[in-house]
């Protein structure tokens, strides 16, 4: 199966998610949102958990399946407040693409309450396990990207990281905290 919505504006806010995993031999469902104007990443939970895409898969046997793959198709793209979207196999499964589409611009910045930036990632979630995944591709294509303020983008594996492509027809920006 697959998780899709189509929408003039999609906003995940106040620690809202879209998830999909797995922990067996199929692969966690693919995630894809399509909005006409702008999809944004905001604000914080009751629990001070940010807002959340994301796929992963959770099995360490042989046959583990892959995370699904994650596709953003807008005019406009924000993430703030210590939001995240990740494809991570916590196991033998590997980590799914993520794509970016955003004609106008992609903006990523701002930290969560635990102090840590907004991140776009694929890769294992844990870095120090003896896990044999791979982790998937990162594209962004758009006219404008900026990222800053503790934001990041980023691929991890002891195997094979994935590549991070990043296509911007106008100005790129990545800055530290201000």
């Amino acid at each position: 199966g697959a998780i899709e919505i189509h929408a003039e504006t999609v906003s995940l806010e106040k620690g809202s998610t879209i998830f999909s995993t797995t922990s067996g031999p199929g692969k966690s469902s693919d995630i894809s949102v399509h909005a006409d104007d702008s999809v944004g990443l905001s604000g914080f939970g009751s629990e001070g958990e940010s807002a959340f895409i994301g796929t992963e898969t959770r099995s360490k046997a042989e046959n583990a399946g892959n995370a699904g793959n994650i596709l953003i198709d807008t005019q406009t793209f924000s993430i703030a407040d210590g939001a995240k979207i990740n494809s991570l196999p916590y196991g033998a499964g590997h980590g799914g693409d993520i794509g970016v589409y955003a004609a106008e611009k992609i903006h990523l910045y701002g930290t969560g309450t635990d102090g840590k930036g907004c991140s776009v990632e694929t890769g294992m979630a844990d870095l120090l396990s003896d896990s044999t995944s791979e982790s998937g591709d990162i594209l962004f294509e758009t006219k404008k990207l900026s990222v800053h303020d503790g934001a990041a983008i980023s691929t991890g594996s002891l195997e094979k990281s994935g590549d991070i492509t990043i296509r911007a027809s106008e100005s790129v920006r990545l800055s530290g905290h201000d």
